[in-house]
């Protein structure tokens, strides 16, 4: 219950989770070599440059789904591998056990890739 409350915050949260608008490009005409001494100046008294020229960027990440998801070793779901392979201690049937060890494979291979 506890990992399926947490991936649908996930989920409602999704857009936020995967887009990180915390970069800034420099345009390309400040880096030019003509602008050389004024981006030293500017770097010198403005913590790197002006960032009043700067444009705001945003990219897509993995991040914080990979956190979420405990690939990371911090998140909610930490160890959700090897809980998973937990159950098969509790099936009975050849069947099923096929079946989950086939899924928990399945899992393990798109869990690694995460």
């Amino acid at each position: 219950v506890e990992a399926q409350e947490t991936l649908g915050k996930l989920l409602d949260n999704w857009k936020r989770a995967t887009i990180d608008c915390t970069y800034a490009d420099v345009p390309r005409e400040l880096l030019e070599q003509k602008n050389k001494e004024l981006l030293l100046e500017k770097a010198s008294t403005f913590a790197l440059f002006d960032k009043s020229v700067s444009v705001e960027s945003c990219k897509t990440t993995n991040r914080i789904v990979r956190d979420y998801l405990g690939v990371t070793g911090k998140g909610p779901l930490v160890g959700m591998e090897k809980k998973l392979k937990r159950g098969l201690d509790f099936l009975d049937d050849v069947d099923d056990l096929d079946t989950y060890v086939a899924e928990l494979e399945s899992f393990s291979q798109a869990y690694s890739k995460a």
